[in-house]
């Protein structure tokens, strides 16, 4: 950034003194595209972070949609194992009530085979 201040600072004294090689107006022209060329430049640098933020923006997006799909699938594989753990024991229950009923009619026929002897 120092080197353009003096570029500049040279420049405006030549231009106020003027000198053998084109004079004033020569100059002023060479002042202004240096600018003109700098603010290009720089416009350039802001429009390629500008770019670079954007795709990484996107590039965040795409990893957060992701992220959310494979939480939705981890859910729902929960979900899922929770559903699994349900069955298994109702089935366990089931065995159980069967083996009471069994029992149940067992202790009838018993009952009923005592009540007839």
């Amino acid at each position: 950034m120092a080197n353009v201040n003096n570029t500049n600072f040279v420049l405006k004294i030549r231009i106020f003194y003027g000198d053998e090689q084109g004079g004033a107006c020569a100059l002023i022209r060479k002042e202004k595209n240096m600018n003109f060329d700098q603010l290009v430049g720089e416009q350039l640098k802001t429009m390629d972070k500008l770019l670079y933020l954007q795709s990484e923006i996107e590039r965040c997006q795409d990893l957060k949609n992701q992220l959310d799909i494979l939480q939705d699938e981890t859910k729902l594989q929960s979900i899922q194992d929770e559903i699994e753990s349900m069955k298994e024991e109702l089935n366990k229950i089931q065995q159980v009530f069967e083996k009471q009923t069994q029992e149940v009619i067992q202790s009838y026929e018993d009952q009923e085979f005592e009540t007839v002897s």
